[in-house]
């Protein structure tokens, strides 16, 4: 007899222990502010020590240059005091806990109710994810990575520490742009639409950053036997093809890396019906039928699933 010992948890229960992980890890001042202030304090008596170092530079920098600066306004601003130190610390450990503060309850609002497998986090990637979230203070960033923090809540291992680290390098402007093309990824791949021109500073520029594999065109091969093929499965929508008979074919597109795959899981919007619709029409020529299914749940082992009858097929729109 087949025994289930998958133990569950609330999703806000796992989550709190990736925060206490870590932010500890850290020493962030929201679990741990005794210890935080604690290195702060540590952190301000080595740099009454180097501040006296440095004004001397900077009385030496200072003078060199008064014939070409007017007053005393080079000293006045390269003046560092015990009190504009403290200030300074203070302020920026103040950020940090509103930077953390905000993507974990993100997180929180994002998984809600749900209940998760319960688990012991990855200690060495809670230290790298808090570590680097920490300083994220873009709104639009932090909504990514506490997309990514409630992904590892629900699958652990579902984000690599490579992809951490190519988010935490980042920019806003970048981000953007990979969303935009994002919306066309199905898989491991992005299928160009149509009807949308890339400017020619988009894809290398994704492809600097570590997210798009190469510029140019790779295949994704479909092969449908006896069974339908899933050729998407993410947490908001799984695509399947079916063919009447064995099949197969292949779309040409740019490949996704794995940083990139991971990164779109947490910014891709719902999917573009009218898109689906084009590639719909693709697949239609050799043969294929291509279906969604938006009723998407988690199996026992923690997998994304779907029911059969829950699939709908794409109306075919031509390009």
């Amino acid at each position: 007899m087949d025994v289930n010992l998958t133990v569950k948890a609330e999703g806000l229960e796992v989550l709190l222990k990736y925060a206490a992980s870590g932010i500890g890890a850290v020493a962030g001042p929201m679990l741990a502010p005794w210890r935080a202030s604690r290195e702060a304090q540590a952190r301000i008596i080595s740099a009454h020590a180097e501040a006296d170092s440095v004004r001397i530079i900077a009385d030496a920098q200072a003078a060199a240059q008064r014939t070409f600066a007017s007053g005393s306004s080079v000293e006045d601003a390269l003046e560092i005091s015990p009190e504009g130190i403290t200030q300074r610390l203070e302020y920026q450990e103040r950020k940090r806990q509103a930077n953390i503060s905000a993507v974990v309850r993100e997180a929180a609002r994002e998984l809600g109710d749900k209940e998760v497998i319960q688990h012991e986090p990855d200690h060495d990637w809670a230290a790298r994810f808090f570590s680097s979230v920490q300083d994220v203070s873009s709104e639009d960033m932090r909504r990514i990575w506490a997309q990514m923090l409630a992904g590892e809540v629900e699958t652990p291992g579902a984000t690599s520490v490579r992809t951490l680290a190519t988010l935490r390098n980042l920019a806003s402007s970048e981000a953007k742009a990979f969303s935009q093309i994002a919306r066309y990824r199905i898989g491991n791949f992005v299928f160009p639409d149509p009807n949308t021109r890339y400017d020619g500073y988009t894809l290398p520029l994704l492809v600097e950053v570590g997210l798009i594999r190469s510029t140019h065109e790779d295949a994704d091969f479909i092969d449908v036997s006896s069974k339908p093929e899933v050729i998407h499965r993410e947490p908001g929508y799984i695509l399947v093809v079916e063919a009447e008979s064995p099949s197969s074919t292949h779309l040409r597109g740019h490949e996704v890396t794995r940083p990139g795959k991971e990164i779109a899981q947490c910014i891709e919007p719902q999917p573009d019906m009218r898109y689906l619709g084009r590639i719909a029409h693709s697949l239609q020529k050799s043969g294929f039928t291509l279906k969604i299914a938006t009723d998407v749940f988690r199996d026992a082992g923690g997998g994304l699933s779907y029911r059969s009858e829950d699939l709908q097929a794409i109306e075919p729109i031509h390009p």
